[in-house]
């Protein structure tokens, strides 16, 4: 921690907004992030507290050819948001400001869903995004953002109005699809985290939903029937007016395997629809009925376990029962070894609102997205919980098309990454970078590069 300190240039020592190896406690609980697999040891986390910070910091980065690493409120399921060089950490930045009038929002990077739901749900208002409580707002929608109200109001890139930032020159600018910076607002709506600047806030337009219904229906794990429910469900998402959102998982929890289907109604009225293709099965039904907030927060997800391991694809067509023999043996093996691990495998509906919009997501054609994610307790529990999760995602491999999450960030990608989430907009935006960020100073193992 000694030698960390003294490479530190003078004109980033001694930062009052700056943690550094020798404050011991604070250092060792903010080098780390949401996944404890990954042990980096910075020189510093910086963690301004205005936009003027942001940028000199930048300046310094930029001087001595530093290596950093951005990080805001949320959690990174790989090391992105990690760096041995340094950490800008935005947890400061954690204002949400609404303009009912308007109906805009303005998010700064440091807040996460969890708050920002709950704020604007106090006024009956949201922005289309996940509900999972502890992901970062701003990273979501650089990211495109996918969520339960995706079908009806689009990705939550498609609700970005204006976006603070501090570029590669230390200048603060706001970035629109309509100023001198159309080209670079079109790469920060999808392909936006760590490559292009320092985003600092985002001005979002808010959606008004006064009434809203959450269904969440759970089958007994019957492998001679679960077939035919994801084929029912896979047909039904393809008739469902774009009001409805709904998500298929398989679960692995202690022991015991499930299949349950969520659907979020965000407007008015009755919600029947799943009652003709899913009755015949007999699930367990809850319905929740009243606002957006209430409803998301029956949706919300808390996985606490230290250890994780994330993995996504996209489907372009109706996954066929060979898939689904695939896994049902998965889970079933997982059950009969009793394996320690918290296992999740979630299919979301496409189509609707999704297929609108021009930013630089690139799969909004999918059939569906497909979410891998896989939890343990222990440390030594690591290298068999990757290829755990790995053989499932290698079995289903044939069945899927080639691309993948960008939010998730999956290094077992190696350097197929570019294509595997961007797709056919890679040249557009190295083209782009080349013009913002000529020297590469926002590299991270995943960044949008100079050159392909």
């Amino acid at each position: 921690m000694c030698l960390l300190t003294q490479e530190i240039p003078s004109e980033l020592y001694d930062l009052p907004y700056a943690i550094y190896p020798t404050q011991l406690c604070a250092y060792n609980t903010a080098r780390l992030n949401y996944n404890k697999r990954f042990n980096f040891f910075p020189h510093a986390i910086i963690r301004p507290e205005c936009a003027e910070q942001v940028a000199y910091v930048i300046s310094i980065f930029k001087k001595y050819n530093l290596e950093f690493s951005l990080k805001s409120g949320g959690h990174c399921y790989g090391p992105g948001s990690l760096s041995n060089g340094y950490i800008l950490d935005l947890t400061n930045f954690r204002s949400i400001d609404l303009n009912v009038a308007t109906q805009e929002v303005c998010i700064g990077a440091g807040a996460v869903l969890g708050e920002v739901i709950q704020k604007l749900g106090y006024y009956n208002f949201a922005i289309p995004t996940g509900t999972c409580a502890s992901v970062g707002g701003i990273g979501l929608a650089l990211g495109g953002g996918l969520g339960l109200l995706a079908r009806h109001f689009g990705l939550t890139c498609d609700s970005i109005k204006s976006i603070t930032m501090v570029n590669a020159n230390s200048e603060i600018i706001e970035v629109t699809a309509t100023n001198q910076y159309a080209d670079l607002f079109y790469a920060l709506c999808g392909a936006g985290n760590g490559s292009y600047g320092v985003v600092l806030g985002i001005t979002f337009k808010m959606q008004y939903i006064p009434e809203a219904t959450f269904v969440k229906l759970i089958f007994n794990w019957d492998p001679a029937q679960i077939p035919a429910i994801v084929q029912a469900w896979q047909s039904w998402i393809t008739t469902l007016p774009n009001e409805i959102t709904s998500e298929l998982a398989f679960r692995y929890q202690n022991g015991q395997p499930r299949l349950s289907v969520v659907a979020l109604k965000s407007s008015g009225g009755s919600f029947t629809e799943w009652q003709t293709p899913f009755g015949p099965f007999s699930p367990m039904v809850t319905v929740t009925t009243g606002t957006y907030l209430q409803c998301a927060q029956q949706a919300a997800s808390s996985y606490t376990q230290p250890f994780s391991k994330a993995r996504s694809k996209f489907i372009f067509a109706p996954l066929p029962n060979a898939a689904v023999a695939e896994i049902i043996t998965y889970l079933d093996l997982l059950q009969a070894q009793q394996a320690p691990y918290l296992f999740y495998f979630e299919l979301g509906s496409g189509g609707g609102a999704l297929l609108n919009g021009n930013s630089a997501y690139f799969p909004r054609s999918a059939f569906a997205w497909i979410f891998f994610f896989l939890y343990w307790d222990h440390q030594d529990q690591t290298i068999e919980a990757l290829a755990s999760i790995n053989s499932i995602y290698n079995a289903l491999e044939p069945f899927t098309s080639p691309y993948s999450y960008a939010n998730l960030v999956d290094y077992e990608l190696g350097n197929t990454f570019l294509n595997v989430y961007y797709g056919t907009n890679v040249p557009q935006l190295v083209q782009i970078k080349n013009k913002y960020d000529p020297l590469n100073i926002f590299k991270w193992e995943q960044s949008i590069p100079l050159m392909v």
